[in-house]
């Protein structure tokens, strides 16, 4: 039986590559645009959707004979602020993306 005296390297006694060390950042987009993608107001959708869904349950569950109401209408009201909260500074920090990005386009020669 033939054994193989290949000597195979010890992965962990190699040298690590060096790599380049940048401390810049790179900006893909020489105009400075930072548009602001779809994905994050389909997000933002699903979001709302997904706290539509959630008071809409405890509507449900604000039917139900047994379960106090008053602490279901609470948590109602704790979720549409919550909501409402998420929306203004979700909306707010795209509008002043979105204001730059405008800003750049008409000083744009």
């Amino acid at each position: 039986m033939a054994t193989s005296k290949a000597k195979r390297p010890i992965l962990l006694a190699q040298p690590k590559p060096q790599r380049r060390s940048t401390n810049f950042k790179t900006n893909p987009n020489p105009a400075g645009l930072m548009p602001v993608k779809a994905n994050i107001y389909r997000a933002m959708a699903e979001l709302n959707g997904g706290f539509q869904t959630v008071i809409h349950e405890l509507q449900v569950l604000g039917q139900v004979g047994f379960l106090r109401p008053h602490g279901i209408t609470e948590m109602r009201a704790m979720i549409s602020r919550l909501r409402a909260q998420a929306n203004r500074d979700f909306t707010m920090a795209m509008h002043e993306r979105e204001k730059t990005n405008a800003d750049i386009l008409a000083t744009a020669p």
